[in-house]
């Protein structure tokens, strides 16, 4: 053995960064190390339900300046209060309704929103003379959601039906308040925040100030879900960590870290809208029927086609790179058939790519192309209550940038007659660059891009530059041939020197590997990568050697001839560059601060 440590030696080393996703779904380590996260823009996840949700967030900007013009105001004033400010903030705001017979307020805009998706809006407050009215007239919540607290006693004397208020007294005479309001149709809207009278009863409205009553408030908030726990924010929106659960056996997989990417089509929920071509189609809208159902309650849409036999839905007029893959995928619901065909096509139908899948047994079906197209990667993901998430990428091949997604239903594998009166139900379709998925993007009127999970450890006494071993538990979602996978990079933010595991898809292998000089001085790989199957990797490297363990294995050893010198930069879930994305989950991480021995890695 390469490794000259005894078992209780190795046994003894400082573990200076544990992170345990299963144990603990959070950065935060009992070593104190620093860890840096950021996705600046909405990501969906799988909950512990199943539920596919937006991730924990505070799309309010400034949420304790409300001096900020993020804020705009209305007939009253925002000055500096300091004399009681509630604990876990660190600044709050007087807002002092002026003398004007006026809607007084000050409100910010939380975005798009999705129809049958909830809003929460919350803030602190504290009494200055009148109560508080939170709520929105937009159209997208039906322009009547609101509730009015009353900050003297802490309770809601009035709200609207609909809009679920809460109030919780979090002492000092500061409450928590907030109003969670159900999206009834897509589009932007804005949230407000109104002093208005203790006997306030009806939708905000223009009423005479005083020019000196008004209420205390900071410590803003908005997000999609109920009330999450609060989180400041300055220049930018907050966007947590997606901690994410298989959509059918509800197991934990781990931390989910992808690349960027961008939903190509519009209207991605709406099927009844202008985006989308439909041919003999009788019924297209929200159905009854799967409210309540699985992943998209009160959202999916059901598809009705007539007996012509040429039933269809399409979105045409997509702008692509000729020659290249792109993936289009749908989530998907069986209604009264089996068989339904998705086609990705040029324009004109000319080059043109098609795959079957049986939506009642839940499995892939035949595939076919025109001459020059190719298919990559047909999937079908099995969710809870019988949804499940279906796709294919496909390269038109030639000059063809103008391609589009065809939805039809079939009688049988592999044939194109299509079902008489046949419906199913569809939701979330989405058509990215790439030969795979990525987690599902909203758009409307507009294509939309979520951002990638970026995740920076800076480097500091918990990484050993001499001698170090790491452990992770990982999973890659799909895997694209000649692509790599990184699990963490560690470098001098260039390619001379550096540290890395990944999942090698140039060569079908999980790889560990040191770099000196932009020369490879150790690397030891063991093949076999497949997507959503829990891997396990351990590696130690250090002057008495180089250790690979994969999936707790044979130890792999090599010699170490140099090791990599001023490693200053340490991303976990990508490459320095933020290229080569996992594009996976990692379930666990952990570093030790020298080599442990060969069959300690192994037992990990």
């Amino acid at each position: 053995m390469l490794s000259l440590l005894g078992a209780g030696q190795a046994q003894n080393m400082a573990l200076t960064l544990g992170l345990d996703f299963s144990v603990s779904q959070s950065l935060s380590n009992a070593q104190s190390v620093t860890i840096n996260y950021t996705r600046p823009s909405r990501a969906m996840y799988f909950n512990s339900t199943g539920r596919l949700v937006a991730s924990q967030e505070n799309v309010f900007t400034w949420s304790e300046d409300l001096s900020n013009a993020a804020w705009a105001k209305n007939a009253g004033s925002i000055t500096s209060y300091n004399t009681s400010i509630p604990t876990g903030v660190g600044a709050a705001w007087s807002l002092i309704e002026d003398a004007s017979n006026n809607e007084h307020r000050i409100s910010q805009s939380v975005g798009e929103c999705i129809p049958a998706r909830t809003y929460t809006f919350s803030c602190l407050a504290q009494d200055a003379g009148r109560a508080l009215y939170i709520g929105s007239n937009a159209a997208v919540f039906g322009g009547n959601d609101w509730a009015v607290f009353d900050l003297r006693t802490g309770v809601i004397p009035a709200s609207s039906g609909s809009s679920s208020p809460a109030v919780l007294s979090i002492g000092g005479g500061w409450y928590l308040c907030s109003v969670s309001i159900k999206c009834v149709a897509s589009g932007s809207a804005s949230a407000f925040f109104c002093t208005c009278p203790y006997t306030w009863n009806v939708r905000v409205a223009a009423y005479t100030g005083d020019g000196v009553s008004g209420i205390r408030i900071t410590g803003m908030s908005a997000n999609q879900g109920g009330l999450l726990t609060y989180t400041k924010t300055t220049t930018a929106q907050y966007y947590a960590p997606r901690y994410e659960y298989d959509p059918q056996s509800l197991a934990f997989r781990g931390i989910k870290v992808e690349g960027s990417a961008t939903n190509l089509l519009l209207q991605s929920q709406e099927y009844s809208g202008s985006s989308w071509a439909k041919t003999g189609i009788t019924s297209v809208g929200f159905t009854a029927e799967v409210n309540g159902v699985g992943n998209f309650s009160g959202e999916a849409t059901k598809i009705v086609e007539d007996s012509s036999g040429g039933a269809f839905i399409e979105q045409t007029n997509l702008t692509v790179t000729a020659n290249n893959y792109y993936c289009a995928s749908h989530f998907i619901r069986r209604g009264n058939f089996d068989w339904i065909r998705f086609l990705i096509q040029d324009n004109t139908g000319t080059a043109r790519a098609a795959v079957w899948y049986n939506i009642n047994t839940g499995t892939v079906g035949s595939s076919s192309v025109t001459s020059g197209v190719n298919i990559s990667g047909a999937f079908l993901d099995k969710q809870q209550d019988s949804w499940m998430r279906v796709g294919f990428a496909a390269n038109m091949g030639g000059s063809y940038t103008n391609w589009k997604v065809t939805i039809v239903s079939a009688t049988a594998d592999g044939s194109g007659t299509r079902v008489n009166n046949g419906y199913y139900y569809v939701c979330g379709s989405q058509f990215e660059a790439g030969k795979v998925p990525s987690s599902y993007i909203y758009t409307r009127i507009a294509t939309a891009t979520r951002a990638a999970d970026l995740i920076n450890i800076p480097v500091g006494s918990w990484w050993n530059k001499n001698a170090a071993s790491v452990v992770a538990e990982y999973q890659l979602s799909y895997v694209d041939s000649g692509v790599g996978y990184a699990l963490f990079f560690a470098s001098d933010n260039t390619s001379n020197n550096r540290v890395y595991m990944r999942a090698n898809n140039f060569s079908g292998s999980k790889e560990f590997a040191t770099i000196v000089a932009n020369s490879i001085t150790s690397v030891q790989s063991v093949t076999g990568i497949l997507p959503k199957t829990p891997y396990k990797i351990a590696g130690s490297y250090g002057a008495s050697g180089f250790t690979f363990v994969a999936d707790n294995g044979t130890p792999l050893n090599n010699p170490v001839a140099a090791l990599p010198a001023n490693i200053i930069d340490f991303t976990l879930g990508s490459r320095t560059g933020a290229i080569e994305f996992l594009n996976g989950w990692i379930k666990s991480f952990r570093v030790y601060n020298g080599q442990l021995a060969d069959n300690t890695l192994k037992n990990l």
